[in-house]
């Protein structure tokens, strides 16, 4: 809390024009683009970490990624691991959502998207 006084006209106008600043700067997604599936090499990701001060992080992250190196193949894969359970509120009912439509431009994108 900020005690009383503290938002004189001027700061509130000021927030107000810095608010406004950035939304207008703010770009949106105009357009759904189809997915890039690319190999990603796992050295040149944790050579590229600039924030890391001392090789021994970079080694640390180096190995770490690389001991999930296949997740960064660029396909899809399948999940082997152990299967997922929801449990459920007793006395919970279902709830039905009316599914929304695609929008037709985006069909075809997302068919392949899936597929």
């Amino acid at each position: 809390m900020v005690p009383s006084g503290f938002w004189t006209q001027e700061k509130i106008t000021n927030s107000t024009k810095a608010w406004n600043n950035i939304k207008a700067n703010e770009t949106h997604l105009t357009e759904i683009l189809p997915a890039e599936h690319k190999p990603t090499d796992v050295y040149s990701v944790a050579d590229n970490q600039t924030h890391l001060t001392t090789e021994e992080c970079e080694k640390k992250l180096r190995n770490f990624l690389f001991d999930f190196q296949d997740l960064f193949q660029g396909t899809c894969g399948r999940y082997n691991g152990e299967l997922a359970a929801l449990e459920l509120i007793p006395g919970s009912k279902p709830f039905y959502g009316k599914p929304f439509s695609i929008p037709k431009v985006y069909k075809q994108l997302t068919k392949d998207e899936i597929r």
